[in-house]
């Protein structure tokens, strides 16, 4: 869903499922910008946005979770760039994406 949304605003996208998966395109495609949840099956997710924020410490990371509160939220918050909590309504990830990605162009 948040895929079609970004499409729909005319951003470029590109999904990913395991850790592996996400460092082969971060590595080949060197996105503008991540978005990623606390959780992803089979994969260290905080272990995978220190080494996204090690190699490439400006790049913007939103976090997108479903949880509002969890044990490891305040290192998820201090390491984001943005800390978003899932809902149906998708306006203020699309406005935080647009933020991040304009402020980069300039504009």
């Amino acid at each position: 869903m948040i895929e079609i949304y970004l499409q729909d605003e005319g951003f470029e996208t590109l999904t990913v499922h395991t850790e592996q998966e996400a460092m082969k395109k971060f590595e080949q495609e060197e996105p503008d910008l991540v978005i990623m949840d606390i959780h992803m099956p089979g994969t260290d997710t905080f272990g995978l946005l220190r080494t996204i924020k090690e190699k490439r410490h400006m790049l913007p990371v939103i976090t997108h979770t479903v949880f509002d509160y969890h044990p490891e939220l305040t290192d998820w918050k201090n390491e984001s760039d943005a800390f978003i909590v899932k809902s149906s309504d998708l306006d203020e990830l699309i406005s935080q994406v647009k933020n991040y990605l304009l402020s980069r162009q300039g504009k």
